[in-house]
């Protein structure tokens, strides 16, 4: 019995571990997003172009592919 609760503080320290290591990368994504995303604007500024105010949907679901 100690055995699998030896096992069990184990899986769930991982998991934890994973957990965090998991959220800490996706915090780093969503900062290197907005810091690519203020480069971009910067570029396309310097360059003249004019963005779209809008925001462009792209299906997650098609006929043409993806899920079914």
């Amino acid at each position: 019995m100690e055995e699998i609760q030896k096992s069990l503080q184990l899986y769930r320290e991982q998991i934890k571990f994973y957990s965090d290591f998991i959220i800490g990368l996706a915090k780093d994504y969503n900062m290197l997003f907005d810091e690519v995303k203020e480069l971009r604007q910067a570029v396309d500024e310097l360059k003249g172009v004019k963005r779209p105010v809008h925001a462009v949907m792209v299906p997650m679901f098609s006929k043409k592919g993806g899920h079914k």
